[in-house]
């Protein structure tokens, strides 16, 4: 597994260049949100849906949101 972390600067927007190839991917977050708490936690990279050099992308991640509000996005993934 391989782990990249990336900075948004609105949240559930990622900057057009990742770091990890030509290509997209999709991902599914879910959490329960309360104040600066965060529980049942849910991300996931969707099976099939890499695309060019990303197809066969696979893994989960998560989310951090600084005290300034920047919100950092993380994936342990697979390619391949």
């Amino acid at each position: 597994m391989t782990r990249r972390t990336f900075r948004t600067e609105t949240p559930g927007m990622l900057r057009p260049d990742y770091g990890l190839g030509n290509g997209s991917f999709n991902f599914v977050h879910s959490a329960t949100t309360s104040g600066s708490n965060r529980t049942a936690e849910f991300f996931t990279i969707v099976p099939s849906s890499g695309t060019g050099e990303l197809a066969g992308i696979s893994g989960a991640g998560g989310m951090a949101v600084d005290a300034d509000g920047t919100h950092r996005i993380w994936f342990d993934y697979q390619l391949g």
